[in-house]
């Protein structure tokens, strides 16, 4: 859908989208085998040489001139679409049916995580990881979006496998190191969660006490980074949104919105909940300036609705750790994509990872039956 959409209905630069640049940076690292394997691996490797410069300039995602972070995940994407260069002949669709295979297996993954916690109807994988448009959009080209959701779920079924006295320590060491070379903020988002389940399996202490401890240790830790340079969260995240800045006012972005200075981490904390606010409920409907604006703000809509259902139509009967697991995440994700990102139409993009986490948990708390709607 994605691939099809940005190459015959949007109009765009081939080196600004994010579907191609990847790409076609990739193919040219896999076209220095032909050269030698030797040059290949130097390339794939990162070796600085003269005799590579051609290839490097050629690559013009390789660096990222405005980027403040040493970490450049783009690099992941350039190299992966340089190994599987070698079996699609430079076939795009090759790429995009391989990236949908890794993210389809990656949302099977999830849904087997949220079956650790409760049974629910076949129906609803559809419904958490499969309709919800932007996740079925996002999701369905070559991004970072898209390969995102393999370790996550990989990550999120060998945790949730934790919980239940499975352990799955491979899966889970496998998924956070892809983690690291993907999408590290999703990572960052990650580890209060597997925390709580690890407190919860081997302390054997109270959901909400959990909770509690997990939610405060998060934030004197986050104070406590702030006096180690190598450690500073807040310190990165504040580069990180310096980048984004950066990248929206050089790119023209036209969804872009005024955002908090992180000024530091009482700044990052007072503004918090504005930034989960913006991450799940923007843009609203006032804020519709194109047919994508229109999209994204209808199904925030949706989301808005289902949660008022989860307030008058609740179940008598929840799985507390399910609800505490996915209130975690969402809230870890929220609050670094709505702190740093300054474009609306990049926090749509970016949030995908939390999607099936909210609709599995408001599908969970709703309790149809007490829905006018649903009555028969």
């Amino acid at each position: 859908m994605l691939w099809y959409l940005y190459s015959f209905v949007i109009e765009i630069d081939r080196k600004d989208a994010d579907i191609f640049k990847y790409y076609d940076d990739g193919l040219v690292m896999n076209s220095a085998w032909e050269e030698s394997p030797e040059t290949f691996f130097m390339l794939f490797s990162d070796v600085q040489d003269d005799d590579l410069e051609t290839y490097y300039q050629s690559m013009y995602n390789w660096d990222r001139s405005y980027s403040l972070i040493r970490l450049n995940d783009n690099r992941t994407m350039i190299r992966l679409h340089a190994l599987i260069g070698f079996v699609s002949g430079g076939s795009i669709l090759t790429h995009v049916i391989l990236f949908n295979l890794l993210s389809f297996i990656g949302l099977l993954f999830l849904f087997r995580g949220f079956k650790e916690f409760i049974d629910p109807p076949p129906w609803t994988f559809l419904l958490v990881c499969i309709i919800p448009p932007s996740l079925l959009f996002w999701s369905s080209g070559m991004l970072k979006e898209c390969l995102v959701l393999l370790p996550l779920g990989i990550s999120f079924y060998a945790i949730a496998s934790v919980l239940n006295g499975r352990d799955k320590w491979r899966l889970l060491i496998l998924g956070t190191t892809l983690f690291i070379f993907i999408k590290p903020y999703v990572l960052l988002s990650f580890v209060p969660l597997v925390l709580y389940v690890l407190v919860r399996r081997y302390l054997s202490w109270s959901p909400i006490m959990t909770l509690l401890i997990i939610a405060s240790g998060s934030i004197v830790l986050l104070a406590l980074s702030t006096q180690v340079a190598q450690l500073d969260i807040i310190g990165v995240l504040s580069l990180k949104q310096k980048d984004f800045i950066n990248v929206a006012v050089t790119s023209g972005a036209g969804s872009t919105v005024d955002i908090p200075e992180i000024k530091g981490f009482l700044s990052f904390i007072i503004n918090a909940p504005e930034a989960v606010f913006r991450t799940y409920l923007r843009p609203g409907i006032w804020e519709m300036r194109s047919s994508m604006d229109g999209l994204a703000a209808i199904e925030n809509s949706v989301y808005i609705l289902l949660i008022l259902s989860a307030l008058f139509f609740r179940k008598s009967a929840l799985n507390i750790d399910l609800l505490f697991v996915c209130l975690i995440f969402l809230m870890s994700m929220g609050i670094i994509i709505g702190s740093v990102t300054p474009v609306l139409g990049a926090i749509v993009r970016y949030k995908v990872p939390a999607i099936p986490f909210l609709m599995i948990a408001l599908l969970h708390i709703i309790d149809l039956k007490k829905v006018n709607i649903f009555k028969r």
